[in-house]
């Protein structure tokens, strides 16, 4: 194909009793980071009112079904966690409408405590029914600062042979950058 456009592929998967079929593209993933302390977003307002077919844990835990919810509300009432996470399910429905989900078979899960990971503040799985059920297409998850701490406490102790090696005839100042001397 070339140019920067994703690799788009058919692809059949033996699934049990049957074949699923399901596209497969590169795959991409973002990570937006946030200010753990405020979490809004400068465009929610854009997308405060929009409509989406939402199984929240709630519902779920009490055997009803998804339903179609307002985006503002369900951030206003903390059924989503913040403004971000809602933010980036109205961008997930929108790309995967415009690849040509049927917004009628498309839903936003919630998880159930036990299924995020301990540092996890909300997660929901985007998913389409299929003949075999929902199946998880997309995963939304505000890991809120984990991360982030997890890397800045990363202590790296350069060897300065390899450094030298490396950076011949620079050494000096990589070494006095890197404040090792």
């Amino acid at each position: 194909m070339g140019g920067n456009f994703p690799l788009l592929l058919l692809k059949l998967i033996s699934h049990r009793q049957g074949l699923l079929r399901v596209c497969e593209f590169t795959l991409a993933e973002i990570e937006h980071f946030v200010d753990p302390g405020n979490k809004s977003h400068p465009k929610f307002s854009d997308v405060a009112n929009f409509e989406f077919l939402m199984f929240p844990r709630e519902e779920q835990m009490s055997g009803q079904s998804a339903k179609k919810l307002c985006l503002g509300e369900v951030v206003a009432k903390g059924t989503v966690n913040k403004e971000t996470v809602g933010y980036f399910i109205a961008r997930v429905y929108l790309f995967l409408v415009r690849l040509g989900t049927d917004k009628e078979q498309l839903r936003f899960r919630q998880h159930f405590a036990n299924e995020m990971a301990r540092y996890a503040a909300d997660c929901l799985d985007a998913e389409f029914e299929s003949s075999y059920g929902w199946i998880e297409c997309v995963g939304i998850a505000d890991r809120s600062a984990f991360d982030l701490r997890a890397h800045s406490k990363l202590v790296i102790t350069p060897v300065k042979k390899e450094l030298v090696l490396a950076f011949k005839g620079n050494q000096k100042h990589v070494v006095k950058s890197l404040d090792i001397e």
